[in-house]
């Protein structure tokens, strides 16, 4: 055999195996589960955390209105998440926070799709969602539908929280 022959020979090994190592591989490998949900959900859990504990000063009633402007620029970091730049998480303005009658007050708009993670063993099976946070301090998933079907008049968007405040003057945020 001559010497291109052997080379030819040695490439077309050298190519299935890359074609049968780029079929399998990503089988046998776990992709990161960074941002996405996972992220929204820690963003929802960061905000209930925050709303629970003005609340408890203002009588278990939280009301955004009632927010110091520290505060509210608190709730506007905490919707601000490098691993889900392209999110908007609306914050109930005002509501009575009842841990027996669970609702939401914090709920992402963006459906992310990495929880539970698409694996070989689902079918890669993707599942949109929409991270919410809710008045019991629990944090969860809401389906799309779900999400279409709720009313987001008594929400603000986190980030008007931060649009709204000034530069620092005299030491004091205003808004």
């Amino acid at each position: 055999m001559s010497k291109s022959g052997k080379i030819k020979i040695v490439l077309g090994l050298a190519l299935l195996v890359a074609v049968v190592l780029g079929a399998f591989l990503p089988v046998f490998t776990r992709a990161s589960n960074c941002g996405g949900n996972s992220a929204a959900i820690s963003v929802c859990r960061d905000c209930v955390l925050s709303i629970q504990i003005t609340a408890d000063d203002q009588g278990g009633r939280f009301n955004i209105g009632a927010f110091s402007e520290s505060e509210k620029a608190e709730l506007a970091r905490n919707g601000q998440n490098s691993w889900i730049s392209d999110a908007h998480f609306f914050i109930r303005t005002n509501i009575a926070l009842d841990t027996t009658n669970k609702s939401i007050l914090v709920v992402c708009d963006y459906p992310y799709d990495n929880i539970p993670q698409p694996t070989f063993w689902n079918g890669y099976r993707k599942n949109p969602a929409h991270a919410v946070g809710y008045s019991d301090g629990s944090v969860g998933l809401i389906a799309p539908a779900q999400f279409k079907a709720m009313d987001l008049s008594g929400f603000i968007d986190a980030a008007q929280l931060q649009i709204n405040a000034s530069p620092l003057t005299n030491g004091v945020q205003r808004l």
